[in-house]
């Protein structure tokens, strides 16, 4: 049941063609930070993320939601496996990252490699920016990240974190930021993710509370 509801989705994700004024790589490029226009280096964006809340049609009965990045330091590619599990099924699609400049930092086109052997996945591209990172403590990786996609009609906001858990109140500051940026959202839209009954996950070093974000917590 499970493998045909995703196969379904597949066939109509590949179906999706772009065609909104307000969805172009400039169009996305706009929404970056100062910390991602002047200096996103996508080598801190490698490793295991949690995702915590979303808009995404998607991920629809999805939870346990998780990325694991991989950059190609030769074209500048980053690879995710996005992971999660519908019901009790584990499920794992790849998400590529496409720079579309190496000039305009943390702007790309995206695309998915379908499941099940479906072509097309390529073929579909969507406008990605990286919306706002905040670096560890000891500056050696991104402890938060906002990603805004967008396609035809439909808007993607991620927003993750290295740690399974963040607080309602530093989750507000990230959606705060997403909405100062220019990020087109309703905070009605946006879900969250429930953990409490995920198996564990293997990860990489403790979550490090980023500065902003722990002075709102405290």
């Amino acid at each position: 049941m499970a493998a045909s509801a995703l196969r379904a989705f597949a066939v109509a994700a590949a179906a999706w063609v772009p065609a909104v004024a307000g969805c172009s790589t400039k169009d996305v490029a706009a929404m970056r930070s100062d910390a991602v226009k002047d200096g996103f280096d996508p080598a801190a964006f490698e490793g295991f993320w949690y995702e915590h809340a979303y808009i995404d049609p998607a991920q629809v009965g999805a939870s346990c939601q998780t990325l694991n990045a991989t950059l190609n330091p030769a074209t500048g590619e980053v690879a995710t496996d996005f992971s999660v599990r519908y019901g009790a099924v584990p499920f794992t699609i790849k998400e590529f990252y496409d720079p579309v400049d190496p000039a305009t930092r943390g702007v790309y086109n995206k695309h998915v490699q379908i499941p099940f052997n479906i072509p097309g996945g390529s073929l579909i591209q969507l406008p990605t920016a990286v919306v706002d990172v905040q670096r560890s403590s000891d500056g050696s990786r991104y402890e938060t990240m906002i990603l805004y996609s967008c396609l035809a009609l439909v808007s993607e906001v991620v927003i993750a974190t290295r740690g399974p858990t963040l607080e309602r109140e530093s989750l507000q500051v990230l959606l705060q930021t997403a909405k100062e940026r220019g990020v087109p959202f309703k905070e009605s839209g946006v879900s969250t993710v429930d953990r409490s009954s995920c198996p564990k996950a293997a990860a990489g070093p403790p979550f490090q509370e980023p500065q902003r974000l722990a002075a709102v917590a405290v």
